[in-house]
């Protein structure tokens, strides 16, 4: 298991361990490109199924197409930030924390849309606050 997953991870995010916390700019050009109204269709059926409750599911999406897809920067930090949700609803905090870990730094942040920044940083700061790190998630959202 790779290093600071959590102890009561299952097997398929163990098996995933590789894409989280992997660096964007690592992914860039991994796999075929996705079209925009099927990422779009994509990241919709991920946000409905964490709504409706089906984190599991989400998670193997997020998963799927990190591992198959070819995705900018943006999108990436998009599905991470969906990944992110959707193990925090499975109480996986500290996989929660480390899918967004890569966004941390002011170098990643930079290349993204406002609205992907606002999101991503905005679960890195309840990623924080879950972890006990309040003074870190308070910090985030006043920057």
């Amino acid at each position: 298991m790779k290093k600071g997953l959590s102890q009561n991870s299952d097997s398929f995010v163990s098996k995933n361990a590789h894409l989280i916390g992997a660096s964007p700019f690592d992914r860039l050009a991994h796999g075929q490109t996705l079209e925009q109204d099927k990422l779009s269709k994509f990241l919709a059926d991920i946000q409905n199924k964490i709504h409706e409750g089906f984190a599991k599911d989400a998670e193997e999406r997020c998963f799927d197409i990190l591992e198959n897809y070819a995705n900018s920067i943006d999108t990436q930090a998009q599905i991470n930030q969906l990944l992110s949700v959707a193990l925090e609803k499975q109480g996986l905090f500290a996989d929660s924390f480390k899918a967004l870990q890569p966004y941390e730094s002011p170098r990643v942040t930079v290349s993204l849309t406002e609205e992907t920044q606002a999101a991503v940083l905005t679960q890195l700061a309840i990623s924080y606050a879950n972890l006990n790190e309040a003074p870190k998630a308070i910090a985030l959202l006043n920057s």
